[in-house]
């Protein structure tokens, strides 16, 4: 990402407290050390992932594995090989989850964040909406780019991501 800075003109200055204060800085490649501990992690979160999929489809891990790893299935495939149980949307998902803890009809579902009416809209631009499109109209193309890395450096947990960003229009 270091090239990307550069062409944004950012530039990174880093004050150290201990060997690994600046661990993850986009602005510099890990070193092998940090690489290994990243790759750790990763592991880490995967096993984790394939050990609660696994229980939670009444599999044991080995078998899951052999269907995992980044690999994707059509929703036929899936239920042939045990992934999934039903095919449907989030409706028929709700609706089955509802069912299995027995809620009858005595539900509601809430979508998140709460589309805000046309007159909260207008008189909510806050401070951070204001400095949004203020930096987006002075970075241009490249204010995408800008909130990938910021996005980037402000998470704290393993993401299962494809590695590329959909910029659908």
């Amino acid at each position: 990402f270091s090239g990307t800075l550069d062409k944004l003109g950012i530039d990174t200055d880093v004050v150290k407290t201990n060997e690994f204060s600046d661990f993850g800085d986009v602005s510099r490649a890990f070193n092998a050390q940090e690489a290994a501990m990243m790759q750790a992690y990763v592991d880490s979160g995967y096993d984790l992932f394939l050990t609660r999929c696994a229980e939670g489809r009444g599999m044991l891990k080995d078998s899951l594995a052999k269907y995992a790893e980044g690999r994707v299935w059509t929703g036929n495939q899936a239920r042939e090989i045990g992934l999934v149980d039903e095919l449907g949307g989030v409706d028929e998902a709700i609706r089955i989850a509802a069912e299995m803890a027995n809620l009858g009809k005595s539900y509601a579902v809430f979508e998140y964040p709460r589309i805000r009416s046309p007159f909260e809209e207008i008189f909510s631009k806050d401070k951070e909406e204001l400095a949004a499109k203020t930096l987006k109209s002075y970075l241009g193309e490249s204010y995408d780019k800008f909130m990938f890395l910021k996005n980037l450096k402000d998470q704290d947990y393993i993401q299962a991501r494809i590695p590329y960003e959909l910029n659908i229009k």
